[in-house]
């Protein structure tokens, strides 16, 4: 996945992770979209700490059982552990998905953050069908990066000028030409899907909203803060001479380089100097293909 040792992520993978989708609207899409009223058999594509897993067993139908698949050994370790008690069937398989086969047979398989680090999706979404029944699920959960930025609210901080759409979006495209990943690929699953083949393609906009509030709840106040800085807000930008370095080496001029930094450094700054008074708004939009093999 565009060169990326996931095993030295725990930390990130572990806060990054909340608080992406409601629990609620995932019962609404268990319930009312995809009427799941029996056990199913559940795998998941680079299921790192089985967040997925953790979100959809409790509200699944009992007798349901729950498989994950990643090849980074830290993340499956931590993965068994926090199952090693679940009142649900799990396994988790060491498992390379990119360059080996998947064995089983599965009425679901669902991804989440994943096809956006691959250079062909769709080889993996292929693979997604050849292990699912006739008449089963695949479920893929992506970002579109360009629209995570545009809906960022900073109170106190014009923002809109320092998330810029058209500069972000090159060096989007330049990334996919040179390394294949597609950062946008969210909006496109469904036209693929249906290209492969899939029957009854939808997609679904999760509805979850981070608002951080210091005059709310403290306690959930903390932890939108820890996810917040999470995503990636609030550090210490570093060396300009090496991030004007890499974002070159990523195809943007020294001169775009130079601006990317300044804003970015300015919205780091402000986060931090503004610590536990911060109020910003955030949303991770997850676009939830789907459709019927």
């Amino acid at each position: 996945m565009s060169g990326t040792d996931w095993n030295t992520h725990l930390e990130y993978l572990t806060e990054s992770r909340k608080r992406w989708i409601n629990l609620d609207y995932m019962e609404f899409l268990v319930e009312k979209v995809w009427h799941i009223d029996k056990p199913v058999r559940v795998a998941d594509f680079a299921c790192g700490l089985g967040y997925l897993g953790s979100i959809l067993m409790p509200i699944l139908p009992n007798g349901s059982t729950y498989t994950g698949f990643d090849n980074a050994d830290t993340l499956l370790k931590e993965a068994r552990r926090i199952f090693r008690e679940a009142d649900y069937e799990t396994n988790f398989n060491n498992c390379d998905l990119v360059n080996e086969d998947v064995n089983g047979k599965y009425d679901i398989v669902i991804c989440q953050a994943f096809l956006m680090h691959l250079p062909e999706p769709e080889k993996m979404i292929k693979k997604m069908i050849d292990i699912t029944i006739d008449g089963g699920l695949i479920i893929c959960i992506d970002n579109n990066w360009n629209v995570c930025n545009a809906a960022m609210y900073i109170d106190g901080l014009n923002v809109d000028g320092k998330c810029n759409l058209g500069l972000l979006s090159k060096l989007w495209k330049n990334e996919k030409e040179v390394y294949g990943s597609d950062k946008c690929i969210g909006t496109k699953l469904p036209a693929i899907m249906q290209k492969l083949g899939l029957k009854n393609v939808s997609m679904r906009l999760n509805d979850c909203v981070r608002f951080i509030n210091p005059y709310g709840n403290k306690d959930e106040y903390k932890k939108q803060l820890e996810t917040f800085y999470a995503d990636g807000w609030g550090h210490e930008m570093g060396d300009e001479s090496e991030f004007v370095k890499s974002l070159c080496n990523r195809g943007l001029t020294e001169e775009e380089a130079h601006y990317q930094y300044r804003c970015e450094k300015e919205i780091n700054d402000y986060v931090r100097e503004m610590g536990e008074n911060l109020m910003a708004l955030t949303v991770p939009p997850m676009f939830i293909s789907f459709g019927t093999k």
